[in-house]
């Protein structure tokens, strides 16, 4: 388990986590225009007909 020793290292992880959702939502909006709202729907519904993806 991960733990923090101090104020400044939460703070620091909490900036992180934004940051990565951030980017997360700026990629989602890019593949968004770039293949459409039904592409990028279908490729989650195909992912999950597959099941869980296998350990390299």
């Amino acid at each position: 388990m991960f733990e923090l020793n101090s104020d400044s290292a939460l703070a620091e992880l909490i900036e992180d986590t934004q940051n990565e959702n951030e980017l997360f939502a700026l990629a989602d909006k890019v593949r968004r225009e770039m293949y459409g709202d039904e592409v990028y729907v279908r490729g989650i519904q195909d992912s999950k007909r597959r099941g869980r993806r296998q350990k390299l």
